[in-house]
């Protein structure tokens, strides 16, 4: 499977796109302690890190959050996310015992040029 990913990855890669046409952003929303489903059996093994190295390779911006922690504010011109920062392993990072939390910088996603891509529950269970 992740040859075939990465044989189409390369197909668009070589394919001349006209200037006018802008690559879409992506959001990939997922459960990063999920250790159900295809989200985090194998760190290495969740497609996450194959997705933003070919997005990556083709121009396309990948924004990842987590279910936990996300908040959504609708805008005149779509949403915008604000979710809690990942650790190196990708491992969403909770509030700590005071209640202090670290968020990322807000994502801004325009329904005209963005894909979400929700992976995984949202729950644990």
């Amino acid at each position: 499977m992740n040859n075939k990913i990465k044989q189409f990855g390369s197909f668009l890669k070589e394919t001349s796109l006209q200037e006018d046409i802008k690559p879409y952003n992506i959001l990939l929303l997922t459960h990063s302690e999920a250790t159900v489903r295809d989200t985090k059996s194998e760190p290495g093994d969740s497609g996450s890190k194959l997705l933003q190295d070919i997005a990556k390779d083709l121009g396309i911006t990948v924004y990842m959050a987590d279910f936990v922690g996300l908040e959504i504010d609708k805008t005149s011109t779509g949403h915008t996310l604000k979710a809690f920062t990942f650790d190196k392993n990708a491992a969403v990072q909770l509030p700590d015992s005071k209640g202090v939390v670290e968020y990322q910088k807000p994502i801004k996603i325009d329904p005209a040029n963005t894909i979400v891509m929700p992976r995984g529950i949202g729950t644990l269970g």
